[in-house]
């Protein structure tokens, strides 16, 4: 049986649960523009595994448009920026939580 292999990105960050404030993690797929979270990465990553295959299987189902899968050439890094001591007091009395 030929398999076909779908690859989205997908983004974990720290995060806090509403209600009870406990620490966990969130992965997000921005090309489907859906979430799903854990208490570890390696849950979070299990349960948007699951989210994923579970919306393709419901887009294909109800003969939905599908985002086409990313590249497999697209990069995700971060960039770590150092600031002069006065602008980090500045960047920091401005940063929204």
């Amino acid at each position: 049986m030929e398999k076909y292999i779908a690859n989205y990105k997908v983004f974990i960050f720290p995060d806090r649960e509403t209600g009870n404030g406990k620490y966990g993690f969130t992965a997000y797929v921005p090309k489907l523009d859906i979430a799903d979270s854990g208490y570890t990465i390696e849950e979070a990553l299990e349960n948007i595994h699951s989210l994923i295959k579970f919306h393709l299987e419901s887009l294909i189902a109800e003969r939905e448009p599908i985002p086409a899968p990313d590249s497999e050439e697209t990069l995700v890094t971060s960039a770590l920026i150092e600031l002069s001591p006065v602008r980090a007091r500045q960047f920091q009395a401005l940063v929204t939580v």
